[in-house]
């Protein structure tokens, strides 16, 4: 889409109070000339000003960075205007203090609720944005960049730039988050594995327990008919039954040596005594009492061992099970009574590790697949490729400007990773070595090559080009092959010069022409068709 202005009205922006400009009879080439009458010669005049009026009534942005402060006229501090009207008949009505933005097709209305949504509006319809005017329209000191000095990296992101491959850029940033999300998919996918092995080993671990508690309980689940509470308190009376037998052992063992005693000194009742305390002699007992004295130790021999007899039978009586036997009992019970469920949960679990390790595979392929795209979105990939593609116009447009530049005396040629080969005559030289003015006219073939590339790829275009001080460093053979270039790109375009160059003047002498005078802060603009 080509964009032709018809008139430009600006107010109060930067130094100009007011001026209504028809481009129309402005066709080939105008020269914009200043005279600064508060500081002398002609810089500071506010002859860009025509050029960042046109660029901020377009896109709401000027070419060098500006404040509020310094973009409202200084003096009226405020209904900072710019109205560009089109050949088509179309309106673009921008304001600051107070801030508004219109947009007309015609008669139809077409401005939104919001300055961004009017701006958005306007690119949409007229196929333009900011990047697109700068590297379609403006050339010069405020907008120009060395790009053979530039890094491999910056000249492929400048490459990039006027290729507008933001949408590359936008699906590999896409991919990126993808792949990101495929590995945290799959990263959860493991954790889900390591999740379900864990219950897994579990499961086996009781059922080995299982096994273990199975050889030595299995056949003592009668015992679980009685409480943990029964079996403590049978427990209990064992262990008092034994002591009690213990005891009672003891004192027959003690009532046995007595009995033999008496028995030896009723067989010898002859026998002489003594006192194993004192090794006295002890008077000897009557027979009737030792007789006695064996029938009381018998009786309480027998009486102690019917007690033992009917202690012993108690002990024996009922459960023979520890506590402590007990609670394994209960244990093995529980993961008998349990291991149907087990068996039948191992096999979802054995089902689910199967899911998840497929969900798994399938992410980490997605994974990779992501990788391959975010490399091919990349400088390395589809990017290289397409810079490939388009070397050869890209180069050829380069040599086209070349050719007017410097009479055919320079070639240059990028291949695949953006380094440049300087010939010259011929013989390749090394760019660093060109002089000042030489590198000049080479970096401007490249500017204007990379606006054809960015034309050929955007398919917008402007019926004008502004040149803001290109013939710095130029001789007279530069300045020749640039006003050559100039009368070339004229067929097609309206050109609009800004320039110190004396001699770049004198070629333009015939040459339409704009003077911008600046006198007490003012900058009021002399031309055809200038209301000031």
């Amino acid at each position: 889409m080509t964009m032709r202005i018809k008139e430009i009205k600006i107010r109060n922006f930067y130094s100009i109070e007011s001026m209504e400009l028809n481009l129309e009879d402005y066709s080939g080439i105008t020269l914009i000339e200043g005279v600064n009458k508060d500081a002398g010669g002609s810089n500071g005049s506010g002859k860009s000003a025509i050029l960042e009026a046109v660029c901020w009534g377009l896109t709401g942005k000027t070419i060098r960075k500006s404040n509020e402060a310094a973009l409202v006229n200084n003096k009226n501090k405020k209904n900072c205007l710019v109205e560009i009207l089109f050949r088509d008949g179309k309106l673009i009505r921008r304001q600051r203090k107070p801030t508004f933005l219109e947009f007309f097709i015609g008669k139809e209305n077409r401005t939104k609720a919001s300055v961004p949504a009017t701006q958005k509006e306007i690119e949409e319809v007229m196929g333009f944005t900011y990047k697109s005017l700068l590297c379609t329209s403006f050339f010069g000191q405020h907008n120009g960049f060395d790009f053979l000095d530039a890094t491999p990296e910056d000249k492929r992101t400048i490459i990039n730039n006027f290729l507008n491959l933001d949408d590359l850029f936008e699906k590999r940033a896409i991919v990126k988050r993808l792949k990101s999300d495929f590995y945290q998919k799959a990263k959860t996918q493991l954790s889900i594995i390591q999740e379900h092995h864990n219950t897994i080993a579990d499961i086996q671990k009781k059922k080995l327990t299982l096994s273990n508690l199975a050889a030595r309980y299995e056949d003592s689940c009668e015992y679980l008919d009685l409480s943990l509470y029964d079996i403590i308190e049978m427990e209990k009376g064992r262990e008092e039954a034994s002591s009690k037998i213990a005891l009672f052992r003891q004192n027959i063992f003690n009532l046995t040596k007595n009995k033999n005693d008496i028995e030896h000194s009723i067989r010898n009742p002859d026998e002489k005594k003594l006192c194993y305390a004192c090794s006295q002699s002890i008077t000897s007992v009557p027979i009737e009492d030792l007789e006695e004295s064996l029938r009381g130790c018998l009786d309480s021999i027998g009486n102690l061992e019917e007690q033992i007899e009917v202690l012993s039978d108690k002990s024996n009586n009922g459960p023979v099970v520890s506590s402590k036997d007990y609670l394994k009992i209960q244990e093995y019970n529980n993961l008998r009574r349990d291991m149907e469920k087990y068996d039948e949960f191992l096999h979802e679990l054995q089902d689910k590790v199967e899911e998840a390790d497929t969900t798994k595979q399938t992410h980490d392929l997605m994974y990779e697949v992501m990788k391959f795209w975010e490399r091919a979105f990349s400088e390395q990939g589809v990017v290289k490729y397409i810079i490939r593609n388009v070397l050869d116009y890209f180069n050829s447009k380069c040599n086209y400007y070349l050719s007017f530049l410097c009479n055919n005396n320079y070639i240059i040629e990028f291949d695949e990773e953006l380094s440049e080969k300087v010939k010259s005559r011929g013989r390749e030289v090394q760019y660093i070595s060109l002089s000042g003015g030489e590198k000049r006219k080479v970096n401007l073939s490249v500017l204007m090559a990379l606006k054809d590339l960015f034309i050929l790829n955007d398919s917008y275009d402007s019926d004008f080009l502004f040149f803001d001080e290109i013939a710095e460093n130029l001789d007279e053979n530069g300045i020749n092959g640039l006003f050559n270039l100039l009368q070339e790109i004229k067929k097609d375009k309206d050109i609009f010069v800004i320039t110190h160059n004396k001699y770049l003047k004198s070629n333009l002498d015939s040459s339409n022409r704009i003077t911008i005078i600046k006198d007490n802060g003012k900058s009021v603009v002399e031309g055809k068709n200038v209301i000031n």
